[in-house]
């Protein structure tokens, strides 16, 4: 745990910048316009629906091997990584030729592009960052985020900042200059992580082979991203783009109380998977599930607290005293989706993703159900509501899921110990 530790430090720190720089082009296209926010964030939560469905755990799946011939090999990586460079280039070009077509005529198409081709960058990014973990390059993940991060968001703010004008054009410019900076930088990125592997032509694993080790990772993301992203998507086509970036800019701000689990989930999943035995990882979950509570039991509470003195100032718009009391409920979802975290990646070490996925998809189905309903009764509550409701039922379920694996866990130790005995012809006490 010691090396774990150490390894937090510069993580979080690097997703303190790029969370805070991610932030402020949300911030900045909020300040501009409600519809233009919504168009990107819109583009944003499409190519994060899709781009879960090319990586489909993969990256999750990696972060259980080690870097080694028949573990994580450099011809692995650069096969699988060119299949989703594929799958990317034909879902952005297929919405550029939608958008080109005159099927979608919603304010601001580049900025959807933009948002979409975010999503595609990130995910490759997140490709070359398993890698990094697999082979123990924490500081070297953590300086590539954060020149992403001032590349990708900070320079396009400094921009508007620093000038005058039609800001909702310039904006759209230095977000494409971005892009293709950034495009230029994981260029570099992609060959870095292909040299920390070790080269192993003869081992013939690709994309399906690599889908197939990893599909309920897959549908476990595939669950968490729907639940996430798709109330975005939903909104925005029941109640517009200013109604989606209203609730976006609620979303992302809720997002800053768990942006350190960015790095943690990765580093606690890999150190779940090299711990000794099944009972010293259970041990890791019980002591992470309590400081996460306590740590977001706190966090709400601050919101709460702070929400409210904001409230009282009565200088605000419609809109934004809006804003804020969706931020008080948003905090509790977030709150909870956090206290899943140590549950999920815990039964994820011991391999029983097959109970995580089936209940995300649950959680994912009943949100995609409810939603549009609770959107037509109560607006845009309706995803908040949902929100909350659907991760108190997973945490139930949840914590159901690891008591029942813990007593097989421990069940299979005592059988073992058991024939062990036996078959050593130890001595039994007679009654």
């Amino acid at each position: 745990m010691g090396k774990l530790g150490k390894a937090v430090v510069p993580l979080v720190a690097s997703d303190i910048v790029l969370q805070g720089c991610r932030y402020a082009l949300v911030a900045c296209l909020g300040y501009l316009s409600f519809s233009l926010l919504g168009s990107y964030l819109f583009g944003s939560a499409l190519g994060a629906l899709m781009t879960v469905a090319i990586d489909f755990g993969i990256n999750q799946h990696w972060l259980r091997l080690h870097s080694g011939v028949g573990g994580l090999t450099r011809h692995m990586f650069t096969r699988v990584l060119a299949m989703k460079l594929a799958l990317s280039c034909v879902q952005i070009v297929a919405l550029v030729g939608v958008m080109q077509s005159g099927l979608w005529n919603r304010p601001f198409p580049m900025m959807m592009v933009s948002g979409l081709t975010m999503a595609n960058l990130h995910a490759l990014v997140d490709t070359c960052e398993a890698v990094g973990f697999v082979c123990h390059r924490h500081r070297f993940v953590a300086l590539m985020r954060a020149v992403l991060g001032l590349v990708l968001y900070a320079a396009p703010v400094s921009a508007v900042l620093l000038a005058g004008g039609a800001m909702d054009s310039l904006i759209q410019y230095m977000l494409q200059a971005g892009i293709f900076v950034g495009l230029l930088i994981l260029s570099g990125y992609i060959w870095m992580a292909s040299r920390m592997l070790v080269d192993a032509p003869e081992v013939t694993e690709g994309c399906l082979s690599a889908w197939r080790a990893s599909r309920w990772l897959g549908l476990n993301q595939l669950g968490i991203v729907v639940d996430v992203r798709a109330p975005l998507v939903i909104l925005g086509l029941m109640l517009g783009e200013a109604a989606a970036g209203l609730y976006g800019l609620v979303q992302r701000t809720t997002a800053v109380v768990e942006l350190a689990w960015a790095s943690i989930s990765k580093l606690l999943l890999k150190s779940y998977a090299e711990a000794a035995s099944a009972r010293l990882v259970q041990q890791h979950i019980l002591y992470a599930s309590w400081v996460t509570g306590a740590i977001m039991l706190f966090g709400m509470t601050a919101v709460w607290f702070g929400v409210r003195y904001l409230e009282r100032l009565d200088q605000w718009s419609e809109d934004m005293q809006t804003g804020f009391m969706l931020l008080r409920w948003a905090t509790v979802a977030i709150g909870l989706s956090s206290l899943k975290r140590p549950l999920v990646l815990g039964l994820i070490a011991l391999h029983r993703e097959r109970a995580v996925c089936a209940i995300n998809l649950l959680s994912a189905a009943v949100g995609l159900v409810s939603v549009p309903l609770l959107i037509w009764s109560f607006g845009i509550w309706g995803p908040i509501i949902s929100a909350v409701a659907c991760e108190m039922g997973a945490i139930l379920l949840l914590v159901s899921s690891f008591r029942t694996a813990r007593r097989g866990d421990e069940a299979g130790i005592d059988l073992a110990s058991h024939w062990g005995a036996r078959a050593t012809g130890s001595p039994r006490r007679s009654r």
